[in-house]
C-alpha cells in the first residue's frame, strides 16, 4: 500500500486529488445515511454532484442520474469491455455495472475526484483504470476502505482509509 497523499503533489492530482476524493467519500456517506429506508441498499457517489446506483425509479432531491446507455457507449469508445451483470442487467447487457454510482459521477464530472459510499467492485476498479488511460489523467476514487489513484497506463496506487 502507498500513501498517495505523500507521494504526489498538485491540483486535482496528488494531495489535492486524494484530499478531494476523501472529502467526496464523506459527502457520499452522509448522503447515503439520509436516504429513505427503501433506498439504503443503494450506493451513493459524490463528485461535484451526487449520484445513486441504478437506472429506474424516482431520484431523491439533489441527486443526478446518467442513462446507462450513455455509459455503455462511452465504455465502447474508451475500449473497456462491457461486462454482463447477468439477470441484473434486465435484458440490456452491461446495464447493471454501467449504472453504478461511481461511474455515473465520473460521467458527469470527468477527471473529478470521486467518493463512493460502498466498497468499489472489481468491475469499477477496471473501469476507472481504463478511464485514466483513455483520458490521460489520473483518476481518484475513495470508498470507505481504500483510496485509489488510477494512473494513465494502468498503475493503481492504493492507500487504506
Amino acid at each position: 500500500m502507498f500513501d498517495i497523499g505523500s507521494l504526489l503533489v498538485g491540483g486535482a492530482t496528488g494531495k489535492g486529488g486524494a484530499a478531494a476524493a476523501r472529502a467526496a467519500q464523506t459527502e457520499a456517506a452522509v448522503a447515503k445515511a439520509g436516504l429513505p429506508a427503501g433506498m439504503q441498499s443503494k450506493t451513493v457517489a459524490a463528485a461535484g454532484s451526487k449520484t445513486l446506483s441504478g437506472w429506474g425509479g424516482n431520484l431523491p432531491s439533489g441527486f443526478s442520474r446518467v442513462d446507462p446507455a450513455k455509459t455503455l457507449a462511452y465504455e465502447q469508445e474508451m475500449g473497456h469491455p462491457i461486462v454482463s451483470g447477468g439477470a441484473l442487467d434486465q435484458g440490456v447487457p452491461g446495464r447493471y455495472f454501467a449504472s453504478h454510482a461511481g461511474r455515473q459521477a465520473a460521467m458527469l464530472h470527468p477527471n473529478a475526484p470521486v467518493g463512493v459510499s460502498s466498497a468499489m467492485c472489481a468491475q469499477c476498479v477496471s473501469w476507472f483504470s481504463q478511464q485514466a488511460t483513455f483520458l490521460g489523467h489520473p483518476q481518484f476514487v475513495a470508498d470507505p476502505f481504500v483510496l485509489r489513484e488510477f494512473r494513465p497506463g494502468g498503475q493503481i496506487l492504493e492507500s487504506p482509509q
